[in-house]
């Protein structure tokens, strides 16, 4: 892939997805086709490269879960309610 990424089912992966190859005014007919997709993982080590980067972090959210989230001088908030 152009950024570098391995489709190795951690850093990246091919994807199948069922896709429409008629054209209009025929019948449908449907390919499973791969599409390169690259994974949290992989995106995570691009930040990591990266000389932008300072702070990699992340919070689950659920369906349905309150939640409060703010950005402050002292960093971020996060918390469920």
């Amino acid at each position: 892939a152009s950024d570098g990424l391995v489709p190795d089912g951690r850093d990246a992966a091919l994807v199948p997805f069922n896709c429409k190859v008629s054209k209009k005014g025929e019948p449908d007919r449907w390919e499973k086709q791969a599409q390169y997709m690259p994974m949290c993982r992989g995106i995570v080590t691009k930040m990591q490269q990266s000389q932008n980067c300072r702070e990699i972090g992340v919070n689950l959210v659920y369906q349905n879960d309150k939640f409060h989230y703010a950005e402050t001088e002292k960093g971020t908030e996060f918390h469920h309610t």
